[in-house]
């Protein structure tokens, strides 16, 4: 293996020149000689945490410059260590179209066009990478370019490239848990592969760009990009070899720790995931990895998944997550695909026993579903879970029931005391939200010393209150984006059933 001190030099080299053609770009490529750590996907994602570096460095800098922020305090004392002088969210001074938020450790950059930059503050000031915080990055890019793009995924493959984490820590490119952090030798390789990374990203030649996927030992890439000038033979093999190597890699079995290979295997293909899909709905216990599965088999919507998914539902009976967001999952998706095709009474009745029975966090969920299949048993079963002492289930009742709308639904918000019925029935009135409550006395009393300071801790009882405005709102619009389309789909199947 090439010394990596003296990679960036070869490399850069070797870009200077330019095969003419798809066949001198097979031939220079055996004669490169330069064998690279890792995988193509392993050293793609390198770079791009690499490049995720400054972005943090500048949000430590705005913390710092803007909003009078000590790094330091935040990384040992947490939420007492944000500003005093400052509330915990608002827009960052001096800054046009940035807004601040601070939590815990760490502190997100929010812009106007959505784009956030969350960071967590710690031994190595900003620039420890969370995965799920660099994930959400790129969901929150609007429309992501160059070596960013790649790396998103859509709906059950999202954060798929989590899967190559293991290789660079192996490769001893980056260590930490939690959080990850380049070492030397990862700041090394990532800056000897950048710049080809970011030619190739922006290249309108797909010669130049086979050749400098080549350069970086991507030939599934460089095949990609010659497949408009005939693909030679030698590029073509070294391409399946490499696709053939992971897809071994990432074929299981899984443990809970897993979800990301199953994903990963996913993004290459649906032929190559399917029978490793449908087998963890048959893995005992359920877990992380049969959510993901889930989540996988959502994006392909195939009728044929019908008994599959009623089986895994029927299996979710405990209260533990991930068991109830197993067994609404899978009652949606299978109540999805069976409308597109026809709903039998037989899947009706099972679909409603699963509904009714269904408690825990994915109780409020469940009974909306109920309510689009049998009215006056779902309606029922709202009312119930509206004084479930789970906040999520109970959210999720109030705005199932917004939702349908009918005067029996609101009426049954109208006779609640809860707090979540209150907002989405003024929501649904057109009235303002009500006023934020006023915190009990002794809520006032949760004071405590630190560094010769008296400071107010909030407990998660005044977060939940203070917060539950903006989580209806988001729990609202989340049940009326999923379910747009299946309440359509009921309502043509009852249709076609009248006579």
């Amino acid at each position: 293996m090439l010394h990596l001190h003296t990679l960036g030099q070869r490399l850069a080299q070797a870009a200077q020149t330019q095969p003419e053609s798809a066949e001198r770009v097979a031939r220079a490529a055996l004669d490169l000689g330069v064998e690279l750590p890792g995988d193509p996907w392993a050293r793609w994602l390198l770079v791009a945490l690499h490049r995720h570096i400054p972005r943090q460095r500048w949000v430590g800098r705005i913390v710092e410059q803007h909003l009078n922020g000590d790094l330091a305090r935040l990384a040992t004392d947490g939420a007492l260590g944000a500003p005093v002088d400052r509330p915990q969210a608002g827009p960052v001074p001096g800054l046009e179209g940035w807004s601040y938020f601070f939590h815990g450790i760490g502190c997100c950059l929010t812009h106007d066009d959505g784009t956030a930059i969350d960071v967590d503050i710690d031994e190595n000031g900003a620039d420890a990478i969370d995965p799920w915080f660099y994930q959400r990055y790129l969901d929150s890019l609007p429309e992501p370019e160059g070596i960013e793009a790649p790396l998103k995924g859509a709906g059950g493959t999202a954060a798929w490239w989590m899967a190559d984490l293991r290789t660079l820590k192996a490769l001893k490119l980056i260590t930490g848990e939690h959080r990850v952090v380049l070492t030397a030798s990862g700041q090394t390789l990532a800056g000897a592969l950048a710049p080809l990374l970011e030619e190739l990203a922006r290249s309108e030649s797909p010669l130049r760009r086979a050749w400098l996927a080549v350069l970086l030992g991507d030939f599934v890439r460089a095949s990609d990009e010659l497949a408009s000038l005939a693909v030679p033979a030698s590029i073509q093999a070294a391409a399946q070899a490499q696709v053939s190597e992971r897809i071994s890699r990432l074929s299981g079995p899984y443990e809970p720790g897993d979800a990301a290979d199953l994903r990963a295997l996913a993004r290459l293909g649906r032929q190559h995931a399917e029978k490793a899909v449908l087998a963890q709905l048959h893995r005992s216990p359920l877990d992380g990895v049969t959510s993901v599965a889930l989540d996988i088999i959502e994006d392909w919507s195939d009728p044929r998944f019908v008994e599959p998914l009623l089986d895994v539902a029927e299996r979710a009976t405990g209260e533990v997550t991930p068991e109830p967001h197993v067994r609404a999952t899978a009652c949606r998706l299978a109540l999805r695909s069976a409308v597109d095709v026809a709903l039998s009474s037989s899947l009706r009745g099972r679909l409603v026993t699963l509904l009714a029975t269904t408690a825990g966090h994915a109780a409020g969920e469940s009974a909306y579903m109920l309510a689009l299949l049998d009215p006056g048993r779902g309606l029922q079963r709202l009312a119930e879970v509206l004084s479930s002492d789970i906040p999520l289930a109970r959210q999720e009742a109030a705005a199932g029931l917004a939702l349908l709308g009918t005067e029996d639904a609101l009426e049954i918000l109208g006779e609640s005391s809860s707090r979540e019925a209150r907002l989405l029935l003024r929501a649904v009135e057109g009235e303002a939200p009500e006023p934020h409550a006023e915190p009990r006395e002794a809520w006032r009393e949760t004071w405590i010393e630190w560094r010769g300071e008296r400071r107010r801790v909030y407990t998660m009882e005044d977060i939940l209150e203070a917060s539950l405005p903006s989580w209806m709102a988001s729990c609202l619009e989340r049940l009326r984006r999923r379910y747009a389309s299946l309440a359509t789909g009921l309502l043509r199947s009852k249709i076609r059933r009248s006579p």
